[in-house]
């Protein structure tokens, strides 16, 4: 049998592919340009989506931090603005005036109509 200069002999059981009772083949599949060229570029596509829609999700979180830190401090002034009417009411209703009464006359809640 003939050896050539730097490749691993067949019988060297660490450069063997194949078993002894069953050979490995391998399909020609990859051995072919056009396919490994649009596999390529199908791999290059997926990768730029990937990196658009993870930018993409960072930019609506960070939109969405802001947005709920904007709805935080609307629902505080909210709340404060009902507790000073509220207190104006109790105020109302201890010592009646007709200034006050025609200040809170708005903010006096509405009979459901159907």
């Amino acid at each position: 049998m003939l050896l050539c200069a730097g490749l691993p002999s067949p019988e060297d059981p660490k450069k063997r592919v194949d078993n002894r009772r069953q050979s490995a083949k391998f399909t020609p599949t990859m051995k072919s340009e056009a396919l490994n060229g649009i596999l390529t570029v199908v791999l290059g596509a997926l990768l730029v989506l990937g990196v658009f829609f993870a930018l993409k999700v960072v930019f609506i979180t960070h939109e969405l931090r802001t947005l709920q830190s904007q709805a935080n401090f609307a629902n505080t002034a909210l709340l404060q603005t009902q507790a000073v009417i509220n207190d104006s009411r109790a105020y109302y209703n201890a010592h009646p005036d007709a200034d006050l009464g025609r200040i809170l006359q708005p903010f006096q809640p509405k009979p459901a109509t159907r």
